[in-house]
């Protein structure tokens, strides 16, 4: 058998890095989180199995929340809008958009204007 140590800065930085708090994970991506739970379930039972695994676990993560937009091109061609504009007003209405720099002694910040949740 073989054994091997790590210190703890080691280990933080490991999960920095991969998101995984553990020296070993397996990730499973895809579109249908209960698909997705079913799999790790599969993946967590076989993995039991093996001799000196210990302290299998699932863990599930969620995702960042999405906004899909779908745009209708002849309409925007109509009213002539491009999507490249129009992503910018979306992203710029959800995530901000730098509008200006602000200088506080030795330091320097990024103005970020967004919409309030409300509008």
């Amino acid at each position: 058998a073989s054994f091997e140590f790590t210190q703890p800065i080691q280990l933080r930085f490991n999960e920095l890095m991969t998101g995984a708090k553990t020296d070993i994970a397996v990730k499973i991506f895809g579109e249908d989180p209960a698909l997705l739970h079913d799999l790790a379930e599969d993946a967590a039972r076989l993995i039991r199995q093996v001799e000196g695994a210990g302290d299998v676990k699932v863990e599930q993560t969620e995702g960042l929340p999405q906004l899909i937009v779908r745009f209708d091109r002849q309409k925007l061609a109509q009213y002539g809008l491009d999507i490249e504009t129009l992503n910018q007003i979306v992203r710029a209405a959800y995530a901000g958009e730098k509008a200006g720099v602000i200088f506080e002694n030795e330091r320097k910040f990024d103005l970020v204007l967004r919409l309030q949740r409300s509008s």
